[in-house]
């Protein structure tokens, strides 16, 4: 004996069953007809029992046998049973679709487009209390006929909004059924995803609020800011003041770890009279982990010209603490530089003057204490040079002398800056 193979059928849909139903109904009418003509002796008895909450239809007959036209009585008997028990189990299907709309925690409604109300659910019921009584006007129902008239422009057989009613937002999924003219909605409490939303919202925009304050800062502050978008250098971004810095066009790349095709040719990081290496910039040493700090060098330009700059840079890290770039800052210097070379040359000249003159000068403080001499004054006097930084200049002056050299500091130094010349 050859098994047979058993494949399980998919669920059928409600309008699946409803169909399924019509036709019985149209059986059950077609056999009803036919007993109304059978013998009275022939009649059939059914009755329904309950077995493990289950329904069933339990079905007999009283009457004698009969061969020929009983037969045929028979069998129709049987097929009006097995009829009436399909119709109940296919009603009691049904019945249990028809209780997941009812049971659903979401509301669910059906009305026409114009708003009046067919069905609501418990939860439409408890949700929305006065829906019956305002219909069409109640915030659930409004607009209806403006997105029916738009889902048949675009021939779109469901469509979806969202509503806020009191302090809460609902998501309704509106499908319309033209053969019924009417619209099924089924409502979702969205008020935790619109209040999420919201929150996102105000995040960036504060995000954006930053971002648009620190570039404004970024272009205001007169200093040179680079930022390394990567660990490698191979793109580096400045403000207003790098750009110009560097002779670049607004925007353009800055980093001369670029590829060639985009990496700045016109000038050479340089330190202690040498170029440097890639791997010895501030910035690149930044994005690799290292920070950098009160690093200065030089930026020598290919028409002659060189920049001095001073600055920082620090590692910009990911959420793993990895460095994914840098940020730097530098100000040039090249005007102090210049500067400071000329008050150098400056105390070189005038040292050179200081000593080679063949007058004595003496420089003391407030209290009279030798600091500064050159080599005629110690000369002059005949002391040695350390003797002479231990004495103040009333040691080296006699006693009958200190009271007209104080009236001369009162009188004529602390007024004006200087004395007139006198003898001692």
């Amino acid at each position: 004996m050859k098994a047979q193979s058993r494949v399980k059928s998919e669920p059928k849909t409600k309008a699946q069953l409803e169909l399924e139903l019509k036709k019985l109904r149209a059986r059950l009418a077609r056999m009803e007809k036919r007993l109304r003509v059978l013998p009275s002796h022939s009649v059939g008895l059914s009755r329904i029992s309950k077995t493990k909450g289950r329904t069933q239809t339990i079905s007999g007959s009283m009457g004698t046998a009969y061969h020929g036209k009983d037969d045929q009585t028979s069998r129709t008997l049987a097929e009006t049973t097995r009829d009436i028990a399909e119709h109940q189990e296919m009603e009691g299907k049904i019945a249990h679709l028809a209780s997941f709309r009812e049971q659903n925690p979401n509301p669910v409604t059906e009305v026409t487009p114009a708003g009046t109300l067919y069905y609501s659910n418990a939860a439409a019921r408890t949700l929305f209390p006065e829906l019956e009584r305002m219909g069409s006007k109640h915030p659930w129902l409004m607009g209806l006929q403006r997105v029916t008239d738009q889902s048949e422009e675009e021939d779109r057989r469901s469509s979806a909004r969202e509503l806020k009613i009191g302090d809460r937002w609902y998501e309704q999924r509106i499908y319309h059924t033209p053969e019924r003219g009417r619209l099924r909605i089924y409502g979702t409490d969205i008020t935790e995803r619109k209040r999420t939303e919201e929150a996102l919202r105000m995040s960036e925009e504060r995000e954006r609020q930053r971002a648009a304050e620190l570039e404004t800062v970024l272009q205001a502050v007169p200093a040179a800011v680079w930022i390394a978008h990567d660990p490698d250098c191979y793109h580096i971004t400045g403000n207003a003041t790098s750009d110009e810095l560097l002779r670049l066009p607004r925007g353009a790349e800055s980093s001369l770890s670029a590829p060639p095709q985009v990496r700045p040719q016109h000038f050479k990081a340089v330190k202690d009279g040498r170029e440097m290496a890639l791997d010895e910039l501030p910035v690149q040493k930044a994005a690799r982990g290292i920070p950098v700090r009160d690093f200065e060098f030089s930026l020598a330009f290919s028409d002659g010209t060189v920049r001095h700059v001073l600055g920082n840079a620090t590692p910009l890290l990911d959420k793993l603490r990895k460095p994914r770039g840098s940020v730097a800052a530098f100000v040039d210097i090249t005007d102090r530089k210049e500067a400071e070379k000329k008050v150098q040359e400056s105390e070189r000249k005038y040292r050179e003057l200081y000593e080679g003159n063949q007058d004595g000068f003496v420089i003391v403080d407030m209290e009279g204490r030798i600091r500064e001499f050159n080599h005629a004054y110690a000369k002059m006097l005949g002391f040695p040079g350390e003797e002479l930084m231990a004495l103040s200049y009333k040691d080296l002056t006699p006693y009958q002398w200190h009271a007209m050299e104080a009236e001369i500091v009162e009188k004529q130094v602390l007024p004006n800056g200087f004395s007139g010349v006198y003898e001692k």
